[in-house]
């Protein structure tokens, strides 16, 4: 992650102690953070139109959730060529 052009998604609620280093090593490193609704992190379509509005570059995702992902993306023919 670099400084000025890459944008991290925080999409997991605060309360678990995986957010402080999605945002902390975000911040340390001078890249923009995302952070998603309360409710975004349960719902595929809202995590992808964040991704696309804020040109997300990095997500952590769990599987189900990069498998959901994927699938909407390749139903919607907006995958890279």
């Amino acid at each position: 992650m670099t400084a000025g052009s890459d944008r991290c998604l925080l999409k997991t609620p605060f309360v678990f102690g995986v957010s402080e280093w999605e945002m902390f090593w975000t911040l340390s490193a001078g890249a923009g953070l995302v952070v998603a609704g309360a409710a975004d992190h349960r719902d595929v379509s809202a995590m992808m139109r964040l991704i696309r509005r804020f040109n997300v570059t990095h997500a952590c995702l769990l599987p189900s959730q990069a498998g959901a992902s994927t699938r909407q993306l390749l139903n919607q023919k907006q995958f890279c060529h």
